[in-house]
Order: structure tokens, then C-alpha cells, then sequence
């Protein structure tokens, strides 16, 4: 099937059918001298028309701005109602009529994985991200984009990449453009991304290759400059992450490569790099990242990061990384992956992971965990990472229950339909040797300090018995965990979208209940 169109508004709206089977649509402009070029090219869900309409979950907004006035084509398997139901308008802010989570980031219809291109200007964070904008199933990966001004309240903007005929935009980092590099002032943003060549129909035949695209207007659009900066190394290369090393003057890249193989590489100018080092590091995989963390006294410790959450204490010295110590593990279950931390911050270092939700029927797949401070502690011999909630939190809290002012007793909270967040902070009784047990969001979660066993659901997880502090997060269906202190985190998938919390507020020593705002 095929439908003409003139494009009348800055943005494409394309119907999902969520779930449906997915069918191939191409889309062209016509130039004025009769010649087509391709602009999009994507796997859309599609249904078949009821009663003479056609039904979908909700329009995914595609920009079509320089092609205002021209003639779009598009072609598919598609039938009439399809067609009819396309849009053309200016950008509107999404309204889900559905509920989302308060204080996490979730795209408002879509798949959501990976972080990507973090950074904060000086004024917002920006958190771009893997999207299919198309269904709620892995699929045409293009980059979305959230920015907020605290690290707790999202909005969701247009999306800025979209695969093209080099592949479908996978992962990648952002860089300030502090010291003026490609041709470009101080205030552009410039981003490192791998296009996947043989992920789509459009780019059969092509190879992974890390690529480059600038914003000038705060981070709103990206313009892709069209130039590969690494050229193809292994099978999987992707994934790049950069940072500026200023003790050796030169920009540093960590790209994964294949297996569980990584490189470091090297530029002056971020558009011809040289690898220095290739690293083997078994248990490990994709979306690295290389930062420097401290202790509470000011020691410094690099750390090489793999997507899992895996991670290794060293030295890196601007061309190699050198292992000094043992791998460790920062999440106590697999659902955090992928994390990225942000380019920008000034002495600190915060990342946020994928959460790897499962669909529960909305038309959204996926959200983000909350920003979590890094560093680092000595703990026996072993150099372990700590996770904290941001800094931010503690400006957004509104405390509703508090040991101190009433008393310990049973604890039951439930908000039902209200969209409301909650963080709860509690101290074990020293003198109780009892375990720990709350009922939250129609879920079991537990804690045995004599065996150092952490349940939810019954998927049980071991870490160090004895731990005598938890912090709990409830947003919509997400539970985080932080024991003593960050030592130990985790993030797990609640049965319900309704926040609750039950507890016996008689088994610990202290307890403080808040409101997130």
C-alpha cells in the first residue's frame, strides 16, 4: 500500500497498535524535481479496522520541520485505516491517561532501555535513552530525551535520533563542549553514539561504527554530523562513553567490543582516536564506563563499569586501566542494567540504570532508577562500591510517620489510586535478633539479619548478615533498596501499581516515613 501527504506541521504523528504484529513502513519525501528520498524507515505494530475505524493505543511523534510544504510518502503493508488515522501537528506535551511513576523517569507510551547522553548544563540533567516510540517490545532504537531540573521530577521531550540507512541509533554518551572542540563553541553538546549497521532492512549489509552528533540549541535537537569517529573494530563494537582526562590533557573513550572484551581509546580532538589498551574481563558486558570515586577521607579509587553492574578498582593513568583489586557487584538482582553516569557534575559521580520492568497492559515498557551518589569504602579487603539516593531527595521529602514523635507501632500506609512516592528509612533494634518484613505494594519483602538472606516475592539474594539500616523507595510498581547506608542496592518489580507499605514499626529502633514531593 502507498499514501501521498503534504507534511502542514513541524511533526509526523503515526498510530501504535501496541502489541500487534509488526509490519515494515518506509517514508520519503518528493522533492520538487520528482526524486524520493527516504527519511524514516521503521517496524510499526498494526490491527486491522472495526466497524469501519481504526483502533490504536496512542500517536508516537516523528519530526518532519525541514520538510514543511513537501510531499511525504510512505509505503507498508498497511491497511486504509492506517493511513487515515496518520497526523500532522505541532508538538504536543505528552498526557498519559494511564498512571506513571512520581519520581521516576518513564517514557509516557513505548519501549524504554538504556541510559544514554547524560550530562547536566548547569541548570537541568538531560537523560536521553534507547526508545522504540512504535511498541512496547525492543524495536527501532532511536534516542529519547527527559530532562529535569532536581533528579526527580521528568519530563519527557521530542525524540532527537532515528535510525537511518548506517543502522539503528544504539548507545552512547554526551560531552559539554568545554574546550571548544570541532569547529563548535562552548556551549554546544557534542554526542558519541554507535550506529548499528544489519539491525534494520534500511542498513543490511553495514557494520557497527561509533558515530557523532551535535546540539547548538541546549540539547532540543541533535544534528548528526555524519562522520564515523571509530570505524569498525570487533562484531559487538558499541556503546561509547568519553570523558576529558585532565591530567594528560586528551579525551578518554571506553567502547565494548565483543565477548567480554573492551577498549580504551585516546583523542585530542574527539574526531581521531587511537586505542591504547584492549581489556578481557570475564563476567562482563557492554555499556562501560571509567570513572575516579572517593571515601569518606578524600582516597581516590578508578573504577572500570560493565552494564550488569560489574565492576573493577584500579589505576588508570590515561592511556591503561590496571586492576587492583577483586570484581565487584553493585546491585543485589539483575533488574538495574545498563547505568551511565553524567557528564557535567562537579565533585560528585551520579548514575541511574535501566529498570528492566516487565509490561503490565500499559502502553509504556521500562523506566529509569533513581539517582544514586557513587563511592567507595573499604569492606575487609575488597574495594566496594556505595550507591546512595542523590542529594536531592532530601530537599523533596515531607515526613508523615516518625518513631520519635509517636511511638513505635504496626505501620500501614496505603495511598490506593493517589500517584504518590514514598521513601521509609529504618533502624534495626540492636538488641532484637528478629528478622525484617514489610508488605508493600502487594508484595513480600524480607530481611534475616542472622543469614544475611534478602527476599522479595521470594526471589532471595545474599548479602553480609548483620546489616542494621534500610531505605526503601515505592514509585508505582519500582521498590529500591539501600542497606546500611548504601553499602548494598537493589531494585526489584512490585505486584502492584498502588503504593502501600505495611510493617511492625515494634521490630527496629527507629523509623521515619515520608511523602516524596
Amino acid at each position: 500500500m502507498r499514501a501521498e501527504y503534504i507534511v502542514t506541521a513541524d511533526y509526523l504523528y503515526l498510530p501504535v497498535s501496541a502489541g500487534k504484529p509488526e509490519h515494515l513502513l518506509e517514508i520519503s519525501i518528493s522533492d520538487a524535481d520528482g526524486m524520493t528520498r527516504k527519511i524514516y524507515e521503521f517496524n510499526v505494530p498494526s490491527g486491522e479496522p472495526s466497524d469501519g475505524t481504526y483502533a490504536f493505543n496512542y500517536l508516537a511523534a516523528f519530526p518532519v520541520t525541514d520538510h514543511v510544504g513537501s510531499k511525504l510518502v510512505m509505503t507498508g503493508d498497511f491497511a486504509d485505516a492506517f493511513f487515515a488515522a496518520v497526523r500532522f501537528g505541532p508538538w504536543e506535551k505528552p498526557a498519559p491517561a494511564w498512571r506513571q511513576p512520581v519520581v521516576h523517569a518513564a517514557a509516557c507510551a513505548g519501549w524504554t532501555n538504556d541510559p544514554n547522553g547524560m550530562y547536566y548544563d548547569g541548570e537541568k540533567y538531560h537523560l536521553y535513552f534507547q526508545y522504540n516510540p512504535l511498541n512496547v517490545v525492543w524495536q527501532n532504537m532511536s534516542w529519547g530525551h527527559f530532562t529535569s531540573p532536581d533528579l526527580l521530577h521528568w519530563e519527557q521531550h521530542p525524540s532527537v535520533l532515528f535510525p537511518d540507512e548506517t543502522g539503528t541509533m544504539f548507545s552512547g554518551g554526551a560531552l559539554r563542549n568545554t574546550r571548544k572542540m570541532m569547529g563548535l563553541d562552548e556551549n554546544a553538546v557534542i554526542y558519541f553514539y554507535t550506529a548499528a549497521g544489519d539491525t534494520s532492512h534500511w542498513s543490511r549489509g553495514r557494520n557497527y561504527v561509533q558515530m557523532t552528533a551535535v546540539s547548538t540549541d541546549g540539547g532540543k535537537t541533535l544534528k548528526k554530523t555524519g562522520k564515523v569517529c571509530v570505524p569498525f573494530i570487533a562484531k559487538e563494537n558499541r556503546d561509547p562513553k568519553v570523558f576529558f582526562h585532565a591530567p594528560t590533557n586528551a579525551y578518554v573513550m571506553v567502547l565494548f567490543l565483543k565477548d567480554h572484551d573492551f577498549a580504551i581509546l585516546r583523542s585530542q580532538d574527539l574526531e581521531r582516536w587511537e586505542m591504547t589498551q584492549q581489556l578481557t574481563l570475564p563476567d562482563t558486558w557492554e555499556c562501560p564506563d571509567l570513572f575516579c570515586l572517593y571515601d569518606e577521607e578524600g582516597h581516590p579509587c578508578w573504577f572500570f563499569w560493565t552494564a550488569d553492574g560489574y565492576y573493577w578498582p584500579g589505576e588508570f593513568d590515561g592511556f591503561h586501566f590496571e586492576i587492583k583489586g577483586a570484581c565487584g557487584h553493585a546491585y543485589m538482582n539483575p533488574l538495574p542494567y545498563a547505568a551511565q553516569t553524567f557528564d557535567g557534575l562537579q565533585g560528585r559521580t551520579v548514575t541511574i540504570p535501566w529498570l528492566r520492568l516487565t509490561n503490565d497492559g500499559r502502553p509504556f515498557t521500562g523506566a529509569y532508577g533513581f539517582p544514586c551518589e557513587l563511592g567507595w569504602m573499604m569492606d575487609g579487603d575488597m574495594q566496594r562500591m556505595t550507591l546512595r539516593p542523590a542529594r536531592e531527595l532530601e530537599g523533596q521529602l515531607t515526613c508523615i510517620k516518625d518513631s520519635r514523635d509517636i511511638g513505635r507501632s504496626r505501620i500501614k500506609l496505603d495511598f490506593g489510586p493517589e500517584a504518590k512516592a514514598l521513601y521509609a528509612v529504618f533502624e534495626a533494634d540492636p538488641e532484637s535478633g528478629s528478622g525484617w518484613l514489610f508488605a508493600a505494594n502487594g508484595s513480600r519483602v524480607s530481611y534475616d539479619p542472622a543469614t544475611g538472606v534478602f527476599g522479595v516475592d521470594g526471589k532471595k539474594q545474599t548479602v553480609s548478615p548483620g546489616c542494621r539500616k534500610i531505605a526503601l523507595m515505592i514509585d508505582d510498581r519500582i521498590l529500591e533498596v539501600w542497606l546500611d547506608d548504601g553499602r548494598y542496592y537493589g531494585a526489584w518489580e512490585l505486584q502492584l501499581s498502588a503504593v502501600s507499605l505495611e510493617t511492625d514499626g515494634r521490630d527496629f529502633k527507629n523509623y521515619r516515613i515520608y511523602e516524596i514531593n
